[in-house]
């Protein structure tokens, strides 16, 4: 379910008590025992029947209990260990042994005799990459006893007892690991567990502004030429620009900040057109907060990445309706009617909103709509925000441009009923201080063709 995305495993350790867990909204995580009482994890896991009959008898509180028992943002997944009677809202997964570290569910789950062994044993079955480790400290008060983030529980283990964890985890569960290639990484470098590598801070949860854009790209050499000239006018930076590129002939990009640049080699079974397959392929990347489409062909005013990223803090999904195509070649111009969805060069959302974009791809809807899926469950949700750049553009999707040809109708410049003038005062309307490129463009590649009005 997890293959090749990111996800975080919370133990019990003190410096849970330090992590921001605020920053693991809309990612993948397992909160172990009682770390479900800080954060909403993905996946609350346990393998101690006792666990969570103290946490119904109230061993720790009435609150952690309501939160227990009503718990609906996720899964319930407990190893079982012992033959007991679980709640009909667990999913159970067979204890596969002591000294086992499993490569399927069908095997089951090693228990390493230790919760946060069976949890790390959980997030690879499950195909996670990489898997961050936060409060797996595996030490004691250097007094001899144990000590968590929280107040314990009412059975007390003595210090020496994370010694066993430690050596389970080096010796059963890291070979496998490494054999896989896959990566496991311990965000506490006070950790007493040394055999993964420290990492501090996490990049994945500190890129600068929080907003990650997307760009698929592929033959539009001269189109994304435009689109890292408007990303360079950006008032707002992006912390991560994601560049997936499936051309025949390879895009090179000019250096910019926080750029990734992912090569996908075209295949023969490759869908038409590859838009969404380039989409699906970035998502192992993200690592932004906000996430932005910029599709590498349209125009972005300077204020573009600042109010989609002001918008995101109001809602999951935003969006600019009423869309203004334009195609260049011809002069043809629309403002679109779109009053309950936008397109997805225009389309932003929320780190939370991730897992359902991931959903719909997975789902094999590599070809079909990624847009109108994700408006219609945002709207039925109530978690989407739709507005007009009316009074100051925002967006132009720019039509007929140089290189591989787009999907969708506005390609053709023959269906558009309106059309500009000679000097092109449309286009100048919707970019004032730009729309010169476009008319160099025009010129120079385009076959100069200016003289619109009568055509």
């Amino acid at each position: 379910m997890w293959a090749g995305r990111r996800c975080f495993i919370v133990g019990g350790g003190p410096s849970v008590a330090d992590f921001d867990l605020s920053l693991l909204r809309g990612e993948l995580t397992i909160g172990i025992n009682r770390a479900y009482e800080v954060f909403d994890p993905t996946i609350i896991f346990g393998m101690d029947a006792r666990f969570w009959s103290w946490v119904e008898s109230g061993e720790f509180g009435q609150a952690a209990k309501e939160k227990f028992t009503n718990y609906t943002k996720g899964y319930k997944v407990w190893l079982s260990m012992a033959r007991s009677v679980y709640p009909d809202d667990f999913i159970t997964i067979r204890d596969a042994g002591m000294e086992a570290f499993t490569s399927s569910l069908e095997e089951g789950i090693g228990n390493g005799n230790n919760s946060g062994y069976a949890a790390l044993n959980l997030a690879f079955v499950l195909g996670a990459d990489p898997i961050y480790l936060i409060g797996y400290d595996m030490c004691g008060d250097g007094r001899g006893n144990q000590v968590w983030f929280h107040d314990g529980y009412p059975t007390h283990q003595p210090e020496n007892v994370y010694k066993g964890f430690i050596s389970h985890i080096s010796q059963r569960a890291v070979p496998v690991i490494n054999d896989s290639g896959r990566s496991v990484i311990n965000l506490n470098p006070n950790s007493s567990l040394g055999c993964f590598v420290f990492q501090v801070p996490c990049p994945a949860l500190t890129v600068p502004q929080g907003v990650t854009i997307i760009t698929p790209t592929g033959d539009r050499h001269r189109a994304f030429s435009l689109c890292q000239r408007w990303m360079r006018a950006q008032t707002l930076q992006p912390g991560q620009w994601i560049v997936v590129d499936d051309g025949v002939e390879p895009t090179i990009p000019e250096p910019f900040p926080g750029m990734e640049y992912v090569r996908r080699q075209p295949r023969l079974n490759d869908p038409k057109p590859t838009l969404m397959i380039n989409i699906q392929t970035a998502l192992p990347y993200i690592a932004g907060r906000k996430i932005i489409v910029i599709e590498d062909d349209e125009y972005y005013a300077p204020d573009y990445i600042a109010t989609m990223a002001m918008k995101l803090d109001e809602a999951e999904v935003v969006g600019i309706k009423r869309s203004r195509y334009y195609h260049l070649p011809s002069g043809g111009w629309v403002v679109h009617v779109n009053d309950h969805h936008a397109s997805l060069a225009q389309t932003a959302w929320r780190r939370s909103f991730l897992p359902d974009v991931a959903n719909f791809l997975e789902r094999g809807m590599v070809t079909a709509w990624l847009d109108c899926r994700i408006w219609e469950l945002a709207r039925k949700s109530g978690r989407g925000l739709l507005f007009s750049d009316a009074d100051k553009p925002l967006y132009v999707g720019m039509k007929g441009l140089p290189g591989r040809f787009g999907i969708g109708v506005g390609h053709q410049g023959e269906l558009y009923g309106m059309r500009d003038t000679f000097e092109r005062d449309m286009l100048m309307e919707w970019m004032p201080n730009d729309y010169h490129v476009y008319m160099d463009l025009l010129k120079s590649e385009l076959g100069g063709k200016t003289d619109v009005a009568g055509t």
